[in-house]
């Protein structure tokens, strides 16, 4: 019989949180009594779970200190992190919180450098792998026009964005069809928001003056998939690939679980290249000659992972029990398992949260 465990489950109002504790607690081995924490004062999360706590940002001087008093406090096993500015302050104090007893499902520090970085993220991989595209990396905007005709626009799309964002934050395609007049009716806003022209490019990036590093590449027009992977000392044990059929800010709404071979095959190459660890998540897309090309890495539990536990394959808990340094065994998903996202609410009744 294995021992119950206390965990700490960070980001407690981010999309997928809901998903993730429902699977680390429906485990079929063991009790997991989950304290659900956030910066945000009033999470969803909190009111999920028994025990909660608001915390610092992960990039806040106090937010280790605080993690250290909360594992202390409440006796936690392992902590999960699900938001990315945590990880790398985590990582970086791996021993730290070893010597209170307690483990981190978070990859090395070094290879969480590489990966959030996607400006880092390319240079690292290129060359290395096949999934990397042709790109450039603008820090000035009186480049920006040079650049995108060297990478064939306007008869080529393209895209830009920063080297650490988080959600679509800086992103923007490059298209003479932005928020055209005879679109305003044909058009959800969800698909117009991004497209900006060149010439308004140029001049917003100028009036900025100072703005972060810009990767700019090409627009793939194929099917998008997301992988996720269970990785343990540079050996992959289980992947499910998902293919993403309806996206709607930048969420999942329509997924199905396939068997992409060539797509699984790059993915696999990049967590080994990439050093990652325990869960990992990696989205590519299909260029016009049929090759996977990166699209980002998230080297954590997706939020979308509740496709992953429906085929068969739980994977925040496998990905639980190899920081613990337990045994797991490969699982491979049920493919052909599909997932429609819907929204859903937690209420509550008098109950005061600070």
């Amino acid at each position: 019989m294995l021992p119950n465990l206390r965990i700490i489950l960070t980001a407690a109002g981010c999309p997928g949180w809901g998903d993730i504790a429902s699977a680390l607690r429906n485990n079929g081995e063991r009790a997991i009594d989950i304290i659900a924490v956030d910066m945000a004062g009033d999470a969803y999360g909190y009111h999920l779970s028994e025990h909660w706590r608001r915390v610092p940002p992960g990039n806040d001087p106090d937010y280790i200190p605080t993690m250290l008093d909360l594992a202390e406090e409440y006796e936690i096993d392992a902590i999960v992190p699900l938001a990315d500015p945590e990880l790398l302050p985590l990582a970086e104090n791996k021993a730290l919180f070893r010597e209170n007893g307690v483990v981190l499902s978070v990859a090395d520090a070094e290879s969480l450098r590489i990966v959030c970085d996607k400006i880092s993220l390319y240079g690292y991989l290129n060359g290395k792998s096949n999934a990397i595209p042709d790109y450039r990396i603008i820090d000035r905007a009186d480049k920006l026009r040079d650049a995108a005709e060297s990478l064939g626009y306007p008869d080529r799309p393209l895209c830009f964005k920063p080297g650490v964002a988080h959600g679509s934050r800086g992103f923007r395609i490059l298209s003479e069809d932005s928020c055209d007049a005879e679109n305003i009716f044909s058009e959800k806003v969800e698909n117009m928001k991004f497209n900006i022209t060149l010439d308004k490019a140029v001049e917003f990036l100028d009036n900025i003056g100072d703005f972060p590093p810009l990767l700019l590449m090409p627009v793939f027009p194929g099917e998008e998939y997301s992988v996720d992977l269970l990785i343990s000392n540079g050996k992959i044990l289980s992947t499910v690939c998902r293919l993403r059929e309806k996206i709607t800010f930048g969420l999942t709404g329509i997924g199905e679980v396939v068997d992409n071979p060539d797509v699984l095959r790059a993915a696999e190459e990049i967590a080994i290249l990439t050093g990652l660890e325990f869960n990992a998540n990696i989205q590519l897309k299909i260029d016009t000659g049929g090759t996977p090309r990166l699209l980002e890495i998230n080297p954590r539990t997706s939020g979308t992972i509740a496709l992953c536990v429906a085929a068969g394959v739980n994977l925040p808990y496998l990905g639980l029990k190899l920081a613990l340094n337990e045994p797991v065994e490969p699982v491979k998903p049920l493919i052909g398992v599909r997932s429609y996202r819907y929204w859903t609410q937690v209420f509550t009744y008098d109950k005061n949260l600070e």
